[in-house]
């Protein structure tokens, strides 16, 4: 089982901010931009930057809605982005996230 992405968030996100972002179509070519010009220096590239945070593995272990809380909220020592980047720009980080990592399965989750 991988572990939850989610770990103790930096800011509070109220489920309507999730909710406004994910209702919106999000274009993985364009959050390929944004995770290249927010996310790529401690990531890497290919999302294996960070020991304790390896996209390819924890991105199809997390829902919809636990991406995009990480994504606003920013856990553990990951920046909070709610105030630098807009829904739309967050909603196409997803898309791209999720396009390139994988869909949610629910048999990688932790019970």
């Amino acid at each position: 089982m991988i572990p939850l992405l989610l770990l103790a968030c930096a800011a509070h996100i109220e489920p309507a901010q999730i909710d406004s972002v994910l209702a919106l179509t999000g274009d993985a070519d364009a959050g390929n931009q944004v995770y290249k010009d927010n996310c790529a220096d401690c990531h890497d590239d290919d999302g294996r930057g960070q020991k304790s945070a390896i996209l390819p593995d924890l991105i199809p272990a997390n829902t919809d809605d636990d991406i995009v809380e990480n994504i606003l909220a920013g856990p553990s020592i990951m920046p909070n982005f709610v105030n630098h980047l807009e829904d739309q720009q967050v909603a196409d980080v997803f898309a791209y996230l999720r396009a390139t990592f994988g869909e949610y399965d629910p048999s990688l989750a932790e019970e």
